[in-house]
């Protein structure tokens, strides 16, 4: 995706961020947070914060910042409130399916956190997008999570979409609801065996 960025026009004009640095969540238990990510998931608690500011209520506020690091540095991050009145005023809402993290993975690190999920009696589905193949899964406080998988001619589907999203773009506000995914070959073609 970098090599499609480094050609959007944009891009010369103004420096972009480098990667994401950490997403944020208010979680209600820490702990079943940290045995989710770490115990069923496989991410590696990185920094642990007690932090303090104002509150909403008028007192200060005290809550816990925890980051769970990936291998660019970037890192899920989650707050916990250490006053249940300020949880309530702070938590995050439930996520619908379109609100989520996207994370990709390989095809071997999807199937063992499908399996792990499974397991660990998670709720999980998977969705063939065209472009990649996603299993999705909730955390213990609503954060939906999805593990894409690139099929293996992502980088040409990156650099036509590169080409024509503006065109596609335009031809959606207009009016146009056909799906454009189907475009692409077959999932299966392109991924081979290592999907489940």
């Amino acid at each position: 995706m970098q090599d499609v960025l480094e050609e959007v026009p944009s891009s010369g004009k103004v420096k972009l961020p480098s990667r994401l640095h950490h997403t944020a969540w208010v979680v209600e238990d820490q702990e079943r947070t940290r045995a989710f990510y770490e115990e069923i998931l496989g991410f590696a608690l990185t920094a642990f914060w007690i932090e303090a500011g104002p509150s909403s209520r008028g007192k200060r506020l005290i809550l816990s910042h925890a980051f769970y690091g990936m291998p660019d540095g970037s890192a899920l991050a989650f707050f916990c409130m250490a006053e249940p009145e300020d949880h309530e005023i702070f938590k995050s809402p439930v996520t619908q399916l379109f609100n989520h993290i996207a994370l990709t993975v390989d095809a071997a690190t999807q199937d063992r956190l499908h399996q792990a999920l499974i397991d660990a009696k998670y709720p999980n589905f998977s969705l063939e997008h065209g472009y990649c193949k996603s299993l999705y899964a909730t955390d213990p406080d609503g954060l939906r999570l999805e593990f894409a998988v690139d099929v293996s001619d992502v980088d040409r589907i990156n650099q036509e979409q590169l080409r024509d999203a503006r065109g596609w773009l335009e031809k959606w506000t207009s009016g146009l609801r056909e799906p454009n995914n189907h475009l692409y070959t077959s999932l299966k073609e392109r991924v081979g065996d290592g999907m489940h």
